[in-house]
């Protein structure tokens, strides 16, 4: 190997610097007001059931003031800054709130403690076995560096029966009482190290090409596979490629708040093997999971899912991406590294660490551009239906939960619906009807349709929309069905529940038969439907998409001035 020397930069981006200190603890529950706050995950009122039960029992003089965990929570959110203003307002001495065991809801109940914290108020994270340390580490991202958990005993609360809640209230209350009325101390997080404040363009690690690699891994800024040194030198030749100022903060990351600016997204293109020319595609990139409503803070949770990337206009072909046959297989390098790139964002700028902060179950490798084969199909491109033009350049990524079997149809086009509509029933009738029940009054499966498919369709008269209809028609489930996936991950919930909650629309409970037919998209636009790979194949999949986890963000790719006499 080369004995060649790399002066390389930092790819952190500009991580935000904030500090929170605990909460003075109390004396005794004696004669306080504890506030209880349920703020997400299954069983979490049962605990606080039987915690109030226990603090009533060994403290008759204590009140228990049942709160919510904010004022303007959003789908996917368990709980917002105003919880401070809830916690004042009802004016209590302490706080337990539940319940962290998986990975959107322990991020939401350690924020709500952080919140609570901030406001000069002692609380406590219930949070079960397996996720303290990732509520440490989401702590300490908040500022937060000693936070009062209370670790309930396994398995995770939401397998639990009631009397098993009961059991465990009992065994941890001595200890919830401990956190409460005494002072925390800073815990050890494993798996994530924190990102101190640097300059971004100052060089941090001088070595051979092995040991520039053997650092990065060393401070987690990797994916376990080498990565091109981020010099100051191929930084700057990335820079050409865009008319941005290098300081300009272009997107600011949730959960770490990380500020990104085109020097860091140049670092991180490097790193990813990504050719100068692809500098413009990176930054509408920043600019798509930048937006709020991708909410690329839950990027991180147990369901493990990935962003996919699609990709429209004349930039496909004059960078070489593959649209066609094996359109997501290694051996592109626009598609790869691209895919690679949004893999170091979730890492470097938003924060996410295996073991702390990515908490995915098993999880899924990053995807590669999923260009649109614009060439082969009848319909107008993916990036009209966000409101673009036809030949504008545009990328668009949003959540991807899982990727079916890619399926054949065939026949007649009247029969390829048939297929297409059993396909996603098949798809989505399952575990995501919870997405779409609890997640918000959105959500954006994708149907990745064969050109072949395509023409045989369009040919017969049915536009894009036409499908869209069809499938939301014919793709439904029994009520039975619903209630029963929202009654296993939520004991108690049914259909009739989540309409009283103003989740799903009335309509959806217009009457107790147990075998109607209620379909699996709020509504017959919903589905996103773009023409991709081989064009002379007869195969589709379907992607799953997680709501308000990920909606999809469109975002056209600016080209700088000089971009015709740039060298690509």
């Amino acid at each position: 190997m080369s004995d060649a020397q790399y002066e390389v930069v930092s790819p952190i981006g500009l991580p935000k610097s904030r500090k929170i200190e605990p909460a003075p603890p109390l004396d005794t529950l004696e004669g306080k007001r504890i506030g209880l706050v349920w703020a997400a995950f299954g069983n979490g009122d049962v605990l606080l059931e039987a915690l109030g039960a226990l603090i009533k029992e060994r403290y008759p003089s204590a009140e228990l003031v049942h709160m919510n965990p904010g004022k303007n929570l959003k789908p996917s959110e368990y709980s917002d800054p105003s919880i401070m203003d809830v916690a004042r307002e009802n004016e209590i001495d302490a706080a337990i709130v539940t319940v962290g065991g998986c990975g959107t809801c322990t991020p939401g109940v350690t924020r709500a403690v952080c919140w609570i914290e901030e406001a000069g108020i002692p609380a406590t994270a219930m949070i079960c076995k397996g996720f303290v340390n990732p509520s440490r580490s989401m702590a300490s991202m908040e500022g937060l560096k000693a936070i009062r958990i209370t670790e309930l005993p396994p398995p995770n609360i939401v397998t639990q029966t009631r009397e098993e809640v009961f059991q465990n209230a009992a065994i941890i209350f001595d200890q919830m009482i401990e956190d409460l009325t005494s002072t925390p101390i800073e815990g050890k997080t494993i798996g994530r190290k924190e990102n101190k404040t640097v300059n971004e363009k100052e060089v941090v690690f001088t070595g051979t090409y092995e040991e520039v690699n053997e650092h990065f891994l060393k401070e987690g800024w990797g994916d376990g596979l080498p990565i091109v040194p981020p010099t100051v030198e191929a930084i700057k030749r990335m820079l050409q490629y865009t008319d941005y100022p290098e300081d300009q903060v272009i997107a600011t990351l949730k959960p770490s708040g990380t500020s990104v600016t085109p020097w860091s997204v140049a670092a991180n293109g490097v790193m990813a093997g990504c050719r100068p020319s692809y500098m413009p595609i990176l930054i509408a990139l920043l600019e798509a999971v930048g937006e709020e409503r991708f909410a690329v803070q839950h990027a991180g949770s147990t369901a493990g899912w990935t962003p996919v990337i699609f990709l429209n206009g004349p930039i496909r072909r004059e960078l070489n991406f593959n649209c066609g046959q094996g359109v997501l297989r290694p051996g592109t390098q626009a598609n790869m590294s691209i895919g690679r790139f949004l893999r170091f964002v979730w890492t470097n700028f938003a924060g996410f660490k295996i073991g702390s902060t990515d908490l995915a179950a098993i999880g899924r490798n990053f995807m590669p551009v999923l260009a649109e084969n614009e060439e082969n199909s009848p319909y107008d491109p993916l990036a009209t239906d966000f409101g673009f033009q036809k030949g504008q350049n545009v990328v668009t990524v949003q959540s991807c939960g899982s990727m079916t079997f890619h399926f054949t149809s065939e026949a007649t086009p009247e029969e390829h619906l048939e297929i297409l509509a059993r396909e996603v029933k098949k798809e989505l009738q399952g575990e995501f009807i919870h997405c779409l029940s609890a997640f918000g009054d959105e959500i954006r499966p994708a149907l990745v349709l064969s050109p072949m498919v395509a023409n045989i369709l369009s040919e017969a008269g049915y536009s894009k929309q036409d499908i869209r209809d069809y499938i939301f028609e014919h793709a439904r489930v029994t009520a039975a069905t619903f209630d029963f996936e929202l009654n296993r991950l939520y004991p108690g919930y049914n259909v009739a529940k989540i309409v009283a909650d103003g989740l799903l629309p009335a309509s959806w409970a217009s009457s107790d038969d147990p075998e109607r037919l209620l379909p699996l998209t709020h509504n017959a636009t919903e589905l996103v439907i773009v023409v991709a790979g081989f064009e002379s194949r007869n195969r589709s999949c379907i992607l799953q998409q997680i709501a308000h986890q990920g909606l999809p963000c469109a975002k056209e790719i600016k080209l700088p001035k000089n971009w015709d006499s740039l060298p690509k």
